[in-house]
Order: C-alpha cells, then sequence, then structure tokens
C-alpha cells in the first residue's frame, strides 16, 4: 500500500462496504484491514467498519479454529505434563513409604534381636536405635547384636551407631 494513509484506508473501507457483495465484505475488509495496519490502528479500523463484519469473514474463521486447535494442544500436552508429573511425585512418594516402613521394620527387627539377646537391655538403647535411619547399617546392626558377647559391648555398638545421626542432624 504504497503512498496510502489513514483517510485512504477509512475511503476503501466505505468503499468495501457500499459497493462489494455482502458475501465477500468481510473477507475483503480483513485483508484490507490486515495491509492498513501500519497506517491505521486495528482498534479504530474494528470501529470504522464493525466488529461483526470482521469476525464474519471466512478468514477470521479460519484462524480462529486454528488458533483454537493450536491453544488445545498446548492445553493438552500442559495436562498430560502436569499428570505426568503428578504420577512420578505419587511415585516417589510410594517408594517412600514404603522405605520408610522397611526401616521402621528393620529398626523394630534390630529392638526384638537386642530384647531377645539382652531382656535386660535399657530403654536408652531403642532411642539409639530409633537414630539409625540406614538401611544397610541396620541390617548390619542386626547381625551385629546377634553376634557380641556381652550387653555391654551391644550397648557400645549401638550407642555408636547412632553417634553419625545426631552429628548430622
Amino acid at each position: 500500500m504504497r503512498n496510502a494513509d489513514a483517510s485512504l484506508v477509512e475511503a476503501a473501507a466505505r468503499l468495501v462496504v457500499q459497493q462489494a457483495p455482502l458475501t465477500q465484505q468481510s473477507d475483503l475488509l480483513s485483508i484490507l484491514g490486515t495491509f492498513a495496519e501500519p497506517l491505521l490502528q486495528p482498534r479504530r479500523f474494528m470501529h470504522l467498519v464493525g466488529r461483526e463484519k470482521l469476525m464474519s469473514s471466512g478468514l477470521f474463521d479460519l484462524l480462529m479454529q486454528e488458533r483454537e486447535a493450536e491453544l488445545h494442544e498446548m492445553y493438552e500436552a500442559k495436562l498430560r505434563e502436569q499428570e505426568e508429573q503428578l504420577r512420578r511425585q505419587q511415585e516417589e512418594e510410594q517408594l517412600r513409604r514404603q522405605q520408610e516402613q522397611f526401616r521402621q521394620e528393620l529398626q523394630q527387627t534390630l529392638e526384638e534381636t537386642l530384647l531377645m539377646r539382652f531382656p535386660a537391655a535399657p530403654l536408652v538403647l531403642m532411642r539409639d536405635i530409633r537414630r539409625v535411619h540406614s538401611l544397610a547399617e541396620l541390617r548390619h546392626l542386626i547381625m551385629a547384636v546377634q553376634q557380641v558377647p556381652d550387653q555391654a559391648a551391644a550397648e557400645q555398638l549401638l550407642h555408636a551407631a547412632a553417634q553419625p545421626s545426631e552429628n548430622g542432624a
């Protein structure tokens, strides 16, 4: 639109509305509005020709349908991503709960092993056992408590195992 200005665009829009067949007006106005954008603000052009005429354009319908499909696809992809993230979080939480349950079972086994070997063991040892969180360490302690020569050795072993947890907390 060389040598055009806003008044020429407005005149062209009036001519389209007055002379173009009704079935072609909306498409012609959409095309004119696209080319006139550098010369005339889109909102001013819309007020000039009317929103309804621009929206009834087949081109506008096509663009809106394509945009709606793009937005729908983006929404579906985001929804799938969120569902996958939620699924992973649920799996991680379930694994964490299972590990916690297994840790508690190992602690319980260690307590029972200690009390079977040394029924007079002080309760403070149960606290020490609860401070051990490493599954490998708990397994090692179960075996070690079965093999220690006396209760004093068991106490020393459990106090030592509880120390890193106290210092790390």
